[in-house]
């Protein structure tokens, strides 16, 4: 018996792929052909986003799509990436085969010591390095205070596809052309940097060089779901009305008053639950749920796996203790949801799921299912997307209308200032090293709107780097 949930067959790897909420039209990819040759039993070995998912896209064609907010080729385009990146692997972990995005390296593998880990490295399984959003403390980080216990029960790790890892474990001249080369992972490499810039640049160039353009950078979010005692309730996104949540300002999951109990041994769809499972719901104080409400579904119906004792430990250390539902070897950690952002474009594509079931929000807000494409196969076709390929519209606008995309998950923190209203772009774009002006992180958090970045405010004696505040948050000290 495996060890191991999947959701996919393991016996043939077919074609398969977040924040806008315009229909799209499907589009179907020719089967995709393994990426590359199959890994020895019960290696691991960081694999691409394989052809037959349009990825990468041409940055002049998405350019073009951008200059005209064409809101349905980015929802394609996120439909397939996502395809993409959850098909079959050649890895097999504990017989079972993984999704594309699970053999790429975490940010316990890139942010070390320089040569601590190889880009080719092959691993034995999978790393998880749970950890609580630093989304959930904005507001005390830019504030300089400690951060606050949270009972929010989202846990979350990076991973780096291999493009983006190679690069950030490579030394690049800075800028290029210049004779000094810098490691980004090494926060003594980027003070170095940050210090190197002639008196007089312009705050536009004081930046890393940029990643690659198939660099893929991910936030995985997962939630418990215990295997054993009864049926595990799950939040069910429904919007910020009043009868989906107690609180329309930070509607966190465990304000939601729509769940989901999900059994680890049942088959079928997303339906009502019936009597006997609503009685057979393991309590959780920390959840809003009304029983009333209550519908049921298959553990199949997610990505999930089972937690080791070790991971089960981190996991609990991660979430926090009593009252939260504490994990035990064999429980399973399910993915709840995963910001996606892509550097096919300079400002990077960015987009984010979240598990639905297939039941979409009042009004598809952020986000739903809409314009999926063939490509998306199984229990992945059960998560919601939203899609952010500009901060404002029209994109070169100071005054545009600013793009609204976040994922429930994450951006319902009381700790992100209007995180309702956010937008992955404006907020990864002031991303920079050492991140300190204005008080911290910053303490003038723009959710959305256009970001300059010529501005002094943001980025005066700072370093951009490129979008990913997870350089800041990670770099070896």
């Amino acid at each position: 018996m495996s060890m191991r949930r999947l959701i996919f067959p393991v016996l043939t790897l077919t074609s398969l792929v977040a924040c806008g909420v315009a229909l799209a039209v499907a589009a179907t990819a020719p089967a995709a052909k393994p990426a590359a040759k199959a890994t020895p039993p019960g290696a691991i070995k960081a694999e691409p986003i394989p052809p037959g998912y349009h990825f990468p896209t041409p940055r002049k064609e998405i350019d073009a799509w951008v200059a005209v907010n064409a809101t349905g080729k980015f929802r394609n385009h996120a439909w397939d990436v996502w395809a993409g990146m959850t098909a079959p692997s050649h890895a097999v972990h504990s017989g079972q085969r993984l999704p594309i995005w699970e053999t790429w390296y975490s940010e316990n593998e890139v942010f070390v010591a320089p040569g601590s880990i190889k880009p080719e490295a092959i691993r034995t399984e999978p790393k998880h390095p749970f950890a609580k959003p630093r989304q959930l403390f904005h507001v005390a980080t830019a504030k300089g205070v400690a951060t606050p216990a949270s009972n929010e029960q989202v846990v979350a790790f990076n991973k780096f596809d291999p493009e983006s890892a190679r690069f950030l474990m490579a030394s690049h001249p800075t800028p290029k052309g210049s004779a000094n080369t810098y490691l980004y992972t090494q926060a003594a490499d980027l003070t170095k940097l940050n210090k190197s810039w002639p008196s007089g640049t312009p705050v536009v160039n004081r930046a890393i060089v940029d990643f690659p353009d198939r660099g893929v950078d991910t936030k995985p979010v997962m939630w418990l779901i215990k295997a054993t005692g009864g049926l595990t309730p799950f939040p069910l996104w429904q919007g910020t009305g009043s009868d989906a949540t107690t609180n329309a300002t930070n509607p966190t999951p465990q304000t939601w008053l729509n769940c989901v109990l999900i059994d680890p041994k049942g088959k079928g769809g997303l339906r009502p639950a019936t009597p006997a499972e609503v009685k057979n719901a393991i309590a959780n104080s920390n959840l809003a749920c009304d029983a009333k409400k209550y519908l049921y579904a298959p553990l199949s119906m997610m990505y999930s796996f089972p937690l080791t004792a070790q991971e089960a430990t981190d996991f609990n250390s991660a979430q926090g203790g009593p009252p939260l539902p504490q994990a035990v070897a064999g429980d399973f950690a399910v993915l709840a949801a995963m910001h996606v952002t892509t550097k096919e474009i300079v400002n990077w594509t960015w987009q984010t799921f979240w598990w639905t079931g297939t039941k979409n929000p009042p009004n598809s807000f952020p986000g739903s299912t809409a314009g999926m494409t063939a490509n998306v196969k199984g229990p992945w076709r059960n998560y919601a997307t939203c899609v952010a390929y500009s901060m404002v519209v029209p994109h070169n606008d100071p005054k545009g209308k600013p793009v609204v995309c976040f994922n429930p998950f994450l951006e319902t923190s009381p700790g992100i200032p209007d995180g309702i209203n956010s937008n992955c772009m404006s907020c990864h774009g002031t991303a920079r090293w050492p991140g300190n002006n204005n008080g911290g992180y910053p303490a003038t958090y723009l959710p959305n709107g256009y970001i300059n970045f010529n501005d002094p405010t943001w980025f005066g004696d700072q370093t951009r780097t490129d979008f990913a505040w997870a350089i800041q948050g990670n770099a070896v000290k």
